[in-house]
């Protein structure tokens, strides 16, 4: 079979380049640092976007591994085309559960007194979406509460790592805990 119609490939080379997108689009990438870090960079995209796909193509395995991972991506694809009305309603009640939380949350800070506070408006956003997927998989997470319990705790904790400040001295301790982070 040739290389570059291999489904392995292709799924290696598709996440390579989708990982590499988000490494240039990353905030650490500050080249006026030298050139040690653009050529850290550069190594970093030709492995993704070249090595790592060769390297799965070769390996039986990783092969077999990446085209299980093709055969996922392509079977949810199917599934959504099929299932499209039930797919816009789902993200339709996630994006009126969005505006819910943004509403509360303008309603919050009107009667409060509050200027425009962002963690405030995540937060309440939060809770509606949290609110929003108990209220929908009620039935599911009755029956298996460990993952309604990972989904929760997935949300929440994105909003704890947003909720982080990203200036340092806050507290008398930051610089310990995050010198080599910003």
């Amino acid at each position: 079979m040739n290389m570059f119609k291999s489904k392995s490939y292709i799924t290696c080379l598709i996440s390579g380049l989708i990982m590499t997108l988000l490494l240039c689009s990353g905030e650490q990438w500050n080249f006026s640092d030298g050139a040690v870090q653009e050529y850290v960079f550069i190594a970093a995209s030709v492995f993704l976007v070249a090595v790592f796909p060769l390297v799965v193509y070769k390996s039986a395995y990783l092969s077999r591994k990446a085209e299980s991972i093709y055969d996922q991506l392509r079977e949810m694809v199917l599934y959504l085309s099929r299932n499209w009305k039930e797919t816009l309603q789902t993200i339709a009640v996630y994006c009126s559960g969005i505006a819910f939380g943004l509403l509360f949350a303008f309603l919050f800070s009107a009667i409060m007194s509050i200027e425009d506070n962002q963690m405030l408006n995540a937060a309440f956003v939060t809770v509606c979406l949290i609110l929003v997927f108990v209220y929908r998989n009620r039935n599911s997470i009755s029956e298996n509460p460990e993952k309604g319990f990972a989904v929760i705790a997935l949300i929440a904790g994105i909003f704890f790592i947003a909720a982080t400040p990203t200036e340092v001295g806050i507290c008398w301790d930051d610089n310990y805990h995050f010198d080599g982070t910003v």
